[in-house]
């Protein structure tokens, strides 16, 4: 993806998600590069252990969510949700 699509996709400022991307990619979870149609731009590439970090915090996150909304009545949880 873009750094452009991506920040406008997280709603951050470019500055912020500048900041971000640096400590991932220190980490070795993501990688910027060229993007080969527009020399100009960068693409943000998820690497194989940035894959694995995101896939392993994939239930912390659900269950995040799930206690989050464990106190909301059903009809709440449905208007809340994602249309």
């Amino acid at each position: 993806m873009s750094f452009s699509d991506l920040a406008d996709y997280l709603v951050v400022s470019r500055q912020s998600l500048d900041g971000v991307l640096k400590r991932l990619e220190r980490e070795g979870h993501v990688a910027r590069v060229v993007d080969p149609a527009d020399r100009r731009a960068k693409k943000v590439v998820m690497l194989p252990p940035g894959r694995a970090f995101w896939d392993g915090i994939q239930p912390r996150i659900y269950e995040f969510y799930r206690q989050a909304v464990a106190s909301f009545r059903f009809d709440d949880k449905i208007s809340a949700a994602p249309h």
